[in-house]
C-alpha cells in the first residue's frame, strides 16, 4: 500500500508557497494556478527594484529577464548536453521562462523570500520535473547586485547559494530509503528530502510511515510510503515495483532497513541466519540489481548502504550481523565496478553506537552506554541526525568521484 500527499496537498503547499513569496517580496503579485490537474506558482509582476540600474520600466524587466534566462539556457546547454532547453517569452506582461524541451515541464520563475532573487524551479503535476528528462530541477539566478536596506549588495551572497545549491541541491532527483520510518533511515530520509529529493519510504510498519511522510509533507518535502516486508524475495520486488510508480524510477537508493539478532554463535540456528541475510544483505541486492541498470542507463545514480562497526571488527556477538555487514559493503565494491563507469556510485556509512531502536539491547545498559562514548574521539554515542549531513553529500553530484568506499560517521570510534 502506498501513500502520497496528492493533488489537494500540492494545492495547499503552493498556495502557503505564495504567501512567503507575497511576504519576502512585497512587490510581486504572486497567484497559485490549478489547471487541468496541475499547479505551478507564478509571479504576475516584477518589483522595479530587482531589475538591473537603468531597466526599471516593464519592458526593460523584461528584457532583462529574457539575456539571464538565455544566459541559463545556454549554461545548462554546456553542462548537460541530452537536454534541450529552450527560453520562452510569453506575448503577455509576464517574466519570462527557461522550459526543458518536453511535455509537463516545469516553469523556472523568481521565487524564494529570504534568499534574494533567483530562478527557482516550480512543480507542475505531482512530480515535479521527472517526466522532462532535465536532470537538474533548481538553477539559481547568476549573482547580480540587489540593493537591500542600507545598500547592502547580495550579490556575492547569490552566487555562494548558487554554488552550494549546484554542490549538494537534490532538487528533481528521486530517492527510495528502507527502514526510512526510525532510527539512521528516518533521519537520512528527512535529510534527503529537506534537500529536495522526492523520498519513497519502504518499511514494515504503517503508523511510522505515516507518521513520518507526515512530518516531511508539513515542511513542504514530497515523500510516499510503501509498507513492505523485505524478508522475502517477493517482498521485496513488490516493495521496488510500487516505490517507482510513485515519483518514477528513483535516483537515489538507501538500504537502511536491518534487523539486528545477536544469538551466541553456538546457539545460531539457520532460522536466525537467514533471516537476517534476507533483510541486511539480499534486499539491498535485489534492489540493487532492479534499480541500478536504469540509473546506468541514465547516467546517473547513488546507492547508500547503512553498515556496521561489525562489518571489520567482531565483538558483542556478531554473530549472522557481522556476516551480513560485512557482505554489504562488499556488495557496494562490486556494484561500484559495474556501474560507476555509468555515473552511478555506491558506497556504505558505517555508523559507530547510534541510539536507535535497533540498539535498544545496548542501549539499555548505562554502564555499556558511557563505556562506548568513552571510546569515540569526540566523547558521546551518536545520534541519527549525525548522518543526515553524509547522507545528502553521498546523494548529491558532489560525490561524484567517490565509489566503493566504506566511510565512517563514528565520531572517532574506530580510529583506534
Amino acid at each position: 500500500m502506498a501513500g502520497s500527499a496528492g493533488a489537494e496537498g500540492a494545492r495547499e503547499r503552493l498556495a502557503a508557497r505564495a504567501e512567503e513569496v507575497r511576504a519576502g517580496f512585497p512587490g510581486v503579485a504572486v497567484e497559485a494556478l490549478v489547471r487541468d490537474g496541475e499547479a505551478d506558482l507564478r509571479p504576475q509582476t516584477l518589483p522595479p527594484g530587482l531589475a538591473p540600474p537603468g531597466q526599471q520600466s516593464q519592458e526593460g524587466v523584461l528584457a532583462a529577464e529574457r539575456r539571464l534566462l538565455e544566459g541559463e539556457a545556454a549554461l545548462l546547454r554546456r553542462r548537460w548536453p541530452g537536454p534541450a532547453v529552450r527560453v520562452q517569452v510569453p506575448p503577455t506582461a509576464a517574466p519570462a521562462a527557461l522550459l526543458p524541451a518536453a511535455r509537463d515541464a516545469a516553469l523556472l520563475v523568481p521565487g524564494g523570500p529570504r534568499h534574494g532573487h533567483r530562478i527557482r524551479l516550480v512543480s507542475t503535476t505531482a512530480d515535479l520535473l521527472r517526466h522532462s528528462g532535465c536532470p537538474v530541477m533548481a538553477v539559481p539566478r547568476r549573482g547580480r547586485a540587489v540593493r537591500g536596506r542600507g545598500g547592502a549588495s547580495y550579490a556575492a551572497g547569490m552566487t555562494s547559494q548558487r554554488h552550494l545549491a549546484e554542490l549538494f541541491s537534490l532538487d528533481g532527483l528521486v530517492a527510495v530509503v528502507t527502514g526510512g520510518s526510525s532510527g539512521i533511515g528516518r533521519a537520512v530520509a528527512g535529510a534527503l528530502a529537506r534537500a529536495g529529493a522526492g523520498v519513497v519510504i519502504v518499511a514494515r510498519r504503517e503508523a511510522e510511515l505515516a507518521s513520518t511522510v507526515d512530518e516531511l509533507a508539513a515542511d513542504g518535502c514530497r515523500a510516499a510510503w510503501v509498507r513492505a516486508d523485505l524478508g522475502t524475495r517477493e517482498g521485496v520486488r513488490a516493495a521496488a515495483e510500487e516505490a517507482a510508480g510513485v515519483f518514477g524510477e528513483p535516483d537515489i537508493l538507501v538500504n537502511s532497513a536491518g534487523i539486528n539478532l545477536r544469538p551466541p554463535m553456538g546457539e545460531l540456528d539457520d532460522a536466525v541466519w537467514d533471516a537476517t541475510m534476507a533483510v541486511n544483505l539480499e534486499a539491498p541486492y535485489l534492489l540493487g540489481q532492479r534499480f541500478g541498470p536504469g540509473m546506468a542507463e541514465r547516467g546517473f545514480g547513488r546507492i547508500i548502504h547503512i553498515s556496521s562497526q561489525q562489518a571489520h571488527r567482531a565483538f558483542v556477538q556478531s554473530g549472522a550481523y557481522g556476516v551480513s555487514k560485512g557482505a554489504l559493503e562488499s556488495l557496494a565494491r562490486s556494484q561500484a565496478e559495474a556501474w560507476s563507469p555509468h555515473g552511478v556510485t555506491c558506497n556504505a556509512l558505517v555508523p559507530g553506537f547510534v541510539l536507535t531502536p535497533l540498539n535498544t539491547r545496548l542501549s539499555s545498559d548505562e554502564e555499556t552506554v558511557a563505556a562506548l562514548a568513552r571510546r569515540t574521539l569526540v566523547g558521546r554515542n551518536g545520534l541519527a541526525e549525525d548522518f543526515a549531513g553524509a547522507a545528502v553529500f553521498l546523494a548529491g553530484r558532489s560525490s561524484g568521484y567517490i565509489t566503493g568506499q566504506a566511510i565512517f560517521v563514528d565520531g572517532g570510534f574506530s580510529a583506534h
